[in-house]
């Protein structure tokens, strides 16, 4: 129930400087609130936790474990269903459909990232863990951390393979899948830490889509964009009919 009490304080009030704001008095508080029973220093500390910095230690590991900043299946699932039916009968077509995949792809994912307030979580987590005045709890915070990571790019990689091949594209010589993922990662981070402040991010017009059409774009998606056109190329083996 501390843990649950103490991720909840963290989620409705943020990650404070060294995690000021989860002591234990708050804690205990907030407990006494939510369920009316009530604990003290003398019954939680030496019995369950050394100190209130290793109590804090295992309300961040528990987030850590929890939390993901990806929104990957929910973006898959959007791609799908928009590559329903697609055109990929020639190079053109497959580059078209390429360019709405990184519009769409990068319009879902900012919207969702934009939104989370998860995904913030997990970006102060990972500010906290690698701090040096944290180091007592460093470790176990970062291996959470890392854990969560790796399960995602996995699961990222395999959907960035399976659009590929699917679109007829495969990586450029000295490059490989997992730098695509991780580039484009990047790129969605840190638009959609500046979206929450400048307007400019979204909403830019232009004539992308077939015959000139215009379409709305983001500095994410036209970053993407920009990535996969020097990541990928057409995949030799396509025959013209769009066939292996």
């Amino acid at each position: 129930m501390l843990l649950e009490t103490g991720a909840t304080i963290l989620r409705e009030e943020g990650l404070g400087v060294q995690t000021s704001v989860l002591t234990f008095k708050h804690v205990f508080e907030r407990l006494a609130d939510d369920t009316g029973i009530r604990t003290t220093n003398a019954s939680v500390i030496g019995r369950i936790w050394d100190s209130q910095s290793d109590y804090q230690a295992d309300v961040m590991v528990a987030l850590a474990t929890d939390l993901t900043m990806s929104r990957v299946a929910d973006v898959g699932e959007v791609v799908t269903k928009m590559l329903d039916g697609v055109d990929l009968s020639s190079p053109a077509s497959r580059q078209q459909a390429l360019t709405d995949v990184c519009r769409v792809a990068a319009e879902t994912h900012g919207a969702l990232l934009r939104h989370s307030e998860t995904w913030t979580m997990w970006m102060t987590l990972w500010t906290l863990a690698t701090a040096s005045n944290l180091a007592d709890r460093q470790d176990r915070v970062l291996t959470a951390l890392l854990d969560g990571y790796v399960a995602v790019n996995a699961h990222t990689e395999a959907m960035f393979e399976a659009f590929l091949a699917f679109l007829g594209f495969r990586m450029r010589a000295g490059l490989t899948v997992r730098h695509l993922m991780i580039a484009s990662g990047a790129m969605a981070e840190g638009c959609a830490l500046r979206d929450r402040v400048d307007a400019d991010m979204l909403g830019i017009p232009l004539a992308t889509g077939p015959g000139g059409e215009e379409q709305e774009w983001s500095i994410y998606g036209l970053g993407l964009h920009a990535i996969a056109a020097s990541f990928v190329e057409d995949d030799p083996s396509i025959a013209p009919d769009g066939d292996a």
